[in-house]
């Protein structure tokens, strides 16, 4: 190695470490911030506790849960369903009328679609949350005793669950049906049917490089933003396990999930890095 590259490689590791130095400042008061916030929690979450602990509160506020567990998913589709519907009907109006040559009127129609795709995804994955919590709701965390304990009350409770979802499931996949049919005659060089199992792979395939563009960074903004929900929740579970008693379950489940997260995206790295020619396919 020759004078210059070693000078070069001394100016480089200066500029690391007052890079370092720079940005380490600030995650110091990201520490001491969090640090302080955990003490604030933990004192706030122990009080509510201690709140809880008052019967008549805490049958209240179970009572409340479990009608919100029960029957709030109904309201909760319905009104995404309700703004889905407005929403694309304006979209196929404003394509039949569409001149074909305004692109403003063309930007608009996309932003609306992607508003629908979205809320239809929220219905979907909302099933799943109202599913889980009407499941609790009605006494399903000790299966055996609660059907030995069953009364009509309790059969009506689990079959409005489970119509919730039903019905939420067939409203999330007919909105994204008509959404992406109408995707489809606008761009009718798209493909794929919401259907298929590899409805994404063909989704992407046919997508130019400007979408395909934007599909990466809206991925790569989401594992950031992943990230740092999975560690928030991943204290809020601990707090619950020493607090409330939630067991360790829940902090288990989390941890995985970042494991796999980052695991997934470190192997298709290094999978890239040995095929570089695979990037761009």
């Amino acid at each position: 190695m020759n004078k210059e590259n070693l000078i070069g490689l001394t100016e480089k590791q200066r500029e690391n470490k007052k890079e370092d130095k720079k940005a380490l400042k600030k995650f110091f008061w990201i520490l001491v911030l969090a640090f302080f916030t955990g003490i604030v929690v933990g004192i706030g979450s122990a009080f509510i506790g201690d709140v809880l602990e008052n019967q008549p509160v805490k049958e209240a506020i179970l009572t409340a849960l479990q009608y919100l567990a029960i029957y709030g998913g109904y309201f909760f589709t319905t009104v995404l369903l309700i703004v889905s519907i407005v929403l694309y009907q304006k979209s196929r109006k404003e394509y039949i009328a569409w001149d074909e040559e305004d692109e403003e009127v063309l930007e608009g129609l996309e932003t609306k679609i992607s508003y629908v795709i979205w809320f239809s995804n929220l219905i979907m994955f909302g099933s799943y949350f109202f599913f889980a919590t009407g499941v609790w709701a009605v006494g399903l965390a000790d299966a055996k005793a609660a059907v030995e304990q069953s009364n009509t009350g309790f059969w009506f409770s689990l079959g409005t669950v489970f119509l919730h979802m039903v019905y939420a499931l067939i409203v999330s996949c007919v909105i994204q049906q008509k959404t992406v049919n109408l995707m489809k005659e606008i761009n009718p060089e798209k493909q794929g049917s919401i259907y298929d199992t590899k409805f994404q792979d063909k989704w992407l395939a046919n997508c130019d490089e400007a979408e395909r563009f934007a599909a990466y960074k809206c991925s790569f903004k989401t594992f950031k933003v992943m990230q740092l929900t999975g560690m928030v929740l991943w204290i809020i579970c601990l707090i619950g396990q020493m607090i409330f008693g939630t067991g360790v379950f829940a902090t288990i489940i989390v941890t995985v999930f970042m494991i796999i997260q980052i695991s997934v995206y470190s192997v298709q790295g290094i999978y890239f890095a040995k095929h570089p020619s695979e990037v761009m396919k």
